[in-house]
């Protein structure tokens, strides 16, 4: 008579990548959860930002009033003012380059 059971299936053979045996000596749970807890922290401080961010957008709206915002909005959000900024910022370097 044979020491196994006839009908039970081989043990399936455990690749190089799978999980150790033994969950308690898988240092990999415990690093995911302070992982977790550290991109969760994060995550709270950039809400809190996001908040004081909005909160002082708001207060500058309320204190130029809001066709003065909107303008400014405008300004900001048009592509000619990313190149004036470049060009401001070119001549200044080359300023500094003819003073040396």
């Amino acid at each position: 008579m044979p020491v196994f059971a006839v009908n039970r299936s081989p043990k399936p053979m455990r690749n190089a990548l799978s999980t150790p045996s033994d969950p308690r000596t898988d240092p990999r749970p415990k690093k995911m959860e302070e992982d977790v807890k550290l991109l969760r922290s994060e995550l709270n401080n950039l809400r809190k930002q996001n908040t004081a961010l909005n909160k002082g957008i708001k207060n500058l709206e309320a204190e130029i009033g809001e066709n003065a915002f909107k303008r400014l909005v405008e300004q900001v959000a048009s592509p000619e003012s990313s190149l004036v900024e470049a060009e401001e910022y070119s001549s200044c370097t080359e300023g500094k380059k003819n003073y040396k």
